[in-house]
């Protein structure tokens, strides 16, 4: 699979960064740690949020992810992150203001350009995708 070289310092499970989006593979897996978004395009899902902000799969004490092996792709992506269109297509762009891995250039970008080409994006999901980023 994808390896960016987790340095652990669980920032991008934390309060400030994202809510991750359940690609539509996904969603059944975790519906039930899932909340649905309504957008003009299709309903979306993203995970939910302990009541301190955190993730909800985030262990106590933030030390980790309990499903790291198993979590979901955006998860998986991040530092690198699907930037949609309002067409519904995409890019890959690296956020060097979140994660201390791009710093040191670990980031695993052309093996997830390889994953994402595989499973195909519906242009739908990337409209849904880009209206809840944009009018969040």
């Amino acid at each position: 699979m994808i390896d960016i070289k987790c340095g652990k310092c669980t920032i991008c499970c934390g309060v400030e960064c994202f809510n991750p989006v359940l690609f539509p593979f996904e969603e059944k897996r975790f519906k039930k740690y899932s909340i649905k978004i309504k957008t003009p395009f299709q309903d979306i899902f993203i995970l939910k949020r302990k009541k301190d902000g955190q993730c909800i799969f985030q262990n106590k004490g933030n030390t980790g992810c309990r499903i790291y092996k198993k979590r979901p792709v955006d998860c998986r992506l991040f530092p690198i992150c699907l930037k949609f269109d309002k067409k519904g297509r995409y890019k890959l762009i690296m956020d060097k203001d979140v994660c201390p891995i791009v710093e040191k250039g670990k980031s695993g970008k052309k093996k997830m350009e390889e994953y994402l080409k595989k499973h195909k994006i519906p242009e739908l999901y990337g409209k849904a995708y880009y209206y809840y980023i944009h009018n969040d």
